[in-house]
Formats: structure tokens, C-alpha cells, sequence
């Protein structure tokens, strides 16, 4: 009776397994799809196998033959106002015979953020400043809602002439 009762349940087990439903992406709405990918994420993250949180520290912002910015460490702050921030604190190496100045701007969660920061290395020289993020440009209010932050960097020639923007660089913090 237990063996046939345990080939009853097996059965049971893979049929139900079988006829799971798929998940239909084209019926979808854009926010359940995110909702999805969002649960998926998570999941990834508890078993350790989520590509994209690889980490912040140590993501570069910017790396040219001239200048590598990285990102050492965040932490929630506030901006000039007293609101709350997410601050990214970055080291910039200037290998150049020239002086580099950077404004950065960022998107997070997708919004774009007021950022301040205005980073000005001399040649030959290392620095170490941070940008600060405003997270109620966001609708958020803490650094814990923080899902991606976008950022790039806009730098003028030596001559003050022409600008050159980066290309953004995603850092997913969940």
C-alpha cells in the first residue's frame, strides 16, 4: 500500500510539474514584467548567483589611456539642501600631461537625479571626491530603495571647445 501510495504521489508531483504554467511575457504589462524580473533577481541574490550585483566598489565610472575614475564606496548623505543623498565616493587618476575637470550626471531607478559634484584633477595627479545623488528626485528616501543608478560624465577639451559625454555606466545595487 506505501509503495503504491508513493507511486500515486510521484506521479501527482510530475504531472504538476509538468503542467505548470509558463510565464506569457506578450500578455504582460510593462510593470508585471519588471515585477517578474524583480522576483527573479531576488532569487538569484539569495543563491548567489545574480550577475548583475557584482558589486559597487571598484566599478569604473570612466577609463580612457588618460584618466580611470572608480567608485570606493557609498553611503546615504545628504546634498547641500540637507536632503537625503546617496553619496558615491570616487578616486580619479589623471596619467595625463593635462588638467581634467568633470561634471557627472545620473539617472536612478531610472529618474534622473539632481547630482552635484564637480571633479578637477590636475596632470599627473590622483584625487579622491564624491557626488552626491538627491534621492527625492527619485520619489524614494533612503539608499535601501535604490535599485540602479546611471551615471556619466561630461568633460570639456583643453581648450574648453568641445565636450565629450561618456557612456552611462549601470551599477545595480539589488
Amino acid at each position: 500500500m506505501k509503495k503504491l501510495l508513493a507511486i500515486i504521489l510521484s506521479v501527482m508531483l510530475i504531472g504538476g510539474v509538468a503542467m505548470a504554467e509558463s510565464i506569457d511575457w506578450a500578455s504582460m504589462s510593462d510593470d508585471a514584467i519588471r515585477e517578474e524580473i524583480r522576483r527573479a533577481n531576488e532569487e538569484l541574490d539569495k543563491r548567489g548567483g545574480n550577475a548583475e550585483s557584482s558589486g559597487i566598489e571598484g566599478t569604473e565610472i570612466l577609463h580612457t589611456d588618460d584618466v580611470i575614475m572608480t567608485i570606493q564606496s557609498y553611503e546615504e548623505g545628504t546634498c547641500y539642501d540637507d536632503t537625503p543623498a546617496l553619496v558615491l565616493n570616487v578616486t580619479i587618476v589623471n596619467s595625463s600631461e593635462r588638467k581634467y575637470e568633470f561634471t557627472p550626471h545620473a539617472t536612478i531607478n531610472g529618474w534622473e537625479v539632481d547630482c552635484s559634484g564637480y571633479f578637477s584633477v590636475d596632470a599627473s595627479h590622483k584625487g579622491k571626491d564624491s557626488m552626491r545623488l538627491r534621492l527625492e528626485d527619485a520619489d524614494i528616501s533612503s539608499v535601501s530603495d535604490v535599485e540602479t543608478v546611471e551615471v556619466y560624465l561630461v568633460y570639456p577639451d583643453e581648450n574648453y571647445e568641445h565636450y565629450t559625454e561618456t557612456e552611462p555606466v549601470v551599477i545595480n545595487f539589488k
